[in-house]
């Protein structure tokens, strides 16, 4: 449990003393600490370095104030955050539904959230450097990149307030978003034993393994009434799709119901037991379903809610002036709701 904050006994540094320690007027000093003026971007970082060693915290209810001040007096105007991932994604993946939730957010708060994606002929990231800083981009949001789970991303970080959503960027650890695996794991579980049986057989990827840290293959050995032991049997991982390995697995496992942790998943496992009579009832749960999988049942991530949380997070930090890397590192995790379907009754 977070330890309350004592209130200082300091008085609160103003902005016109940070004004004066950098020599510069009181006006230009709210600018740099907000998107709408022309302030050059080597002022602007060293005003914030100064105000960050004096203590300066700007305060969120005059911030608040003076933002919708602005709107009004400019409607046009909205600063721009970036959304970035190595490829547009395909309708009702989870890219495309946090970038819907973030771009709501951001929308709904006077924000134009702008997608730049990796994959693009000449987007490399020394431009998109160049990009960000031109265009005074402070907030940033990274999107799980598809074609490389681990992804190491190299930018200019002094100057950003960034966010992940999901947990594929790994260099460097910033603060993120992301489904709680785990408890999604276990709510389906216990679903399925509410409405079908014990006996789940879990197919993944070694892609999704890798995304979600392992943490599926955890809750899913270690919250059954079986050892882990007896339920290790009872996983299939694939790198690439094997029909007659998965269906090798399917006899020995012999599970009373499927729990797939994507729809691709799904798509694989019954073309692979079409035709065969053992299998004809074979029920089949998700554990990301959408409304683009209105038959399955399985766990709702919220992805959109992920999204928007992620605006939320990358909002503070610009609000507190907390540009650069985390020194620690936080992780919201969203649960994800159960939803019924007709695949938990026969393929």
């Amino acid at each position: 449990m977070t330890t309350p904050r004592e209130p200082s006994t300091h008085p609160r540094v103003t902005l016109r003393q940070v004004a004066a320690a950098t020599g510069v007027s009181a006006m230009t000093v709210s600018r740099a600490f907000r998107q709408g003026a022309p302030v050059r971007p080597s002022l602007r970082e060293r005003i914030i370095e100064t105000a960050r060693q004096m203590g300066y915290e700007p305060d969120p209810h005059i911030s608040s104030v003076m933002r919708a001040f602005v709107r009004r007096g400019s409607p046009h105007y909205r600063e721009t955050l970036a959304f970035i991932g190595d490829r547009k994604p395909a309708p009702a993946t989870f890219n495309a539904l946090t970038f819907q939730g973030a771009l709501s957010r951001a929308e709904a708060l006077g924000y134009h959230l702008e997608p730049f994606w990796m994959g693009e002929p000449h987007l490399t990231f020394s431009r998109l450097n160049r990009l960000l800083r031109t265009r005074s981009i402070r907030g940033v949001l990274f999107c799980p990149f598809d074609l490389r789970p681990r992804m190491h991303v190299r930018l200019d970080w002094s100057r950003l307030a960034v966010g992940a959503l999901g947990s594929s960027l790994w260099k460097p650890r910033l603060n993120r978003v992301q489904h709680h695996h785990y408890m999604g794991m276990i709510l389906a579980l216990r679903s399925i034993h509410r409405l079908v049986g014990d006996k789940a057989g879990l197919v993944l990827s070694n892609l999704l393994h890798t995304r979600s840290q392992g943490a599926y293959v955890s809750s899913f050995l270690t919250n059954q009434a079986d050892s882990p032991r007896d339920v290790l049997g009872r996983i299939h991982r694939y790198g690439a799709w094997q029909r007659e390995r998965f269906l090798a697995w399917l006899e020995r496992a012999d599970p009373e119901i499927l729990l797939c942790a994507e729809p691709n998943d799904v798509r694989l496992a019954r073309e692979a037991i079409r035709g065969r009579a053992r299998w004809r009832h074979l029920g089949i749960a998700c554990l990301d379903v959408s409304e683009s999988t209105p038959d399955l049942a399985g766990i709702s991530q919220q992805n959109t809610i992920i999204g928007s949380h992620a605006v939320d997070l990358i909002l503070s930090e610009i609000q507190h002036a907390e540009f650069g890397l985390p020194t620690y590192p936080k992780t919201l995790m969203i649960e994800g709701a159960w939803k019924d379907g007709p695949s938990l009754r026969a393929c």
